[in-house]
């Protein structure tokens, strides 16, 4: 007996050792990939196939707590005596960026008016444990409208500039509609209803979509990598922005942002976008001003508004009625539309352009 049960511990050993020394010499499982040469059909089919493919998994957004976005700048005038209660100017930045985006526009203001930026959650920092897949457009927006609200209160129940870029700008359309009580006036930045894409740019449109939520659903130092390799070396090219990249004066990725502070984590709005397979029915389109599809006016801001945008490369993100509406409304409460030669952060890369018009257009709506 004894020595059967030797030859059975003796058996399990050389069984042990041999399951090891495959583990050991087995190839590695090859990492994640992400295919650099999607065509139109697979982005739609993936976008379309999201619900399935986290069939098994319970994605969810992170729920309003009555809590605001977070305040990441919050400067004024230094002569405190001089201007007790300056109108806020509140500044909602977009992917992929921070609230450092602003500074240009803050160092430009700050000295006259209380500039206010806040920070989306997961944007430079590490999304919070309670809300693993990020926020839906609907819930930053009612984060949004509670800071807003706050900063109101506590001056006094002035209404407030609101400075919008990009998905900023969408959540900020979506507050002004929801509440526009708390809106004094709207600069808004490339981004609006009515945008109509011409045939050229659907690729670079769905690409950057495509690979901002494959990132997201990937995570880690892979979807990180992932997000920055496109942002550095992809979308300006694709997006026609390729010629600008190295020219003395501009970034060398176009956005101010630093590459190393664009992570996977902060591309969740392009989850919650096509989280039903269906971009008609993300919130930030069904939220937000109505009545601007097949080339008709729908609804504006019911604040005076000012819209910049870009022209260089892609177009489409925007809408040419509405900056016809908004230019018509120029003699009743100062908005318009202005056309700037830049790319997407034109923020940043014509500043004093940029900071000359809001000048003017701050004056013109604080003496109203």
């Amino acid at each position: 007996m004894t020595t059967i049960r030797l030859l059975l511990i003796a058996s399990f050993a050389h069984i042990c050792r041999a399951i090891n020394f495959l583990r050991a010499t087995a190839p590695a499982p090859a990492p994640p990939t992400l295919d650099t040469n999607a065509s139109i059909p697979t982005m739609i089919k993936y976008f379309r196939g999201l619900p399935e493919l986290l069939n098994d998994k319970e994605p969810f957004s992170g729920k309003f707590n009555g809590t605001g976005l977070k305040i990441a700048i919050d400067v004024g005038p230094e002569d405190k005596d001089a201007q007790k209660d300056p109108q806020i100017i509140l500044f909602v930045h977009g992917w992929p960026d921070t609230p450092e985006v602003w500074s240009n526009q803050i160092d430009h203001l700050k000295n006259r008016h209380r500039c206010v930026a806040v920070r989306l959650p997961g944007f430079g920092e590490k999304l919070p444990d309670e809300a693993p897949w990020g926020y839906d457009f609907d819930t930053l927006a009612d984060m949004l409208a509670k800071t807003a609200a706050d900063l109101k209160e506590a001056n006094k129940g002035a209404p407030i500039i609101f400075v919008a870029h990009d998905q900023g700008a969408w959540v900020t359309y979506m507050v002004e509609r929801k509440h526009p009580d708390l809106f004094k006036a709207l600069v808004s930045f490339d981004v609006s209803p009515g945008g109509k894409p011409e045939p050229k740019w659907l690729p670079a449109l769905l690409r950057y979509q495509y690979v901002a939520t494959r990132a997201f659903l990937e995570r880690g130092s892979t979807g990180d990598s992932w997000i920055q390799d496109y942002i550095s070396n992809e979308l300006p090219k694709s997006a026609g922005w390729g010629h600008l990249l190295n020219t003395p004066g501009e970034h060398e990725f176009l956005t101010p942002t630093p590459l190393h502070k664009i992570t996977a984590a902060m591309c969740y709005p392009y989850y919650w976008t096509w989280a039903t397979g269906n971009i008609n029915e993300a919130k930030w389109r069904t939220q937000t001003y109505q009545g601007w599809e097949n080339d008709k006016r729908g609804e504006l801001p019911k604040c005076p508004t000012l819209f910049l945008h870009g022209t260089v490369g892609i177009r489409g993100l925007s809408g040419v009625e509405w900056c016809k509406a908004l230019n018509e409304r120029k003699e009743r409460d100062n908005s318009g539309c202005v056309d700037i030669e830049s790319h997407h952060w034109l923020m940043a890369s014509k500043a004093v352009e940029v900071n000359g018009h809001v000048d003017q257009f701050f004056q013109s709506v604080l003496l109203q």
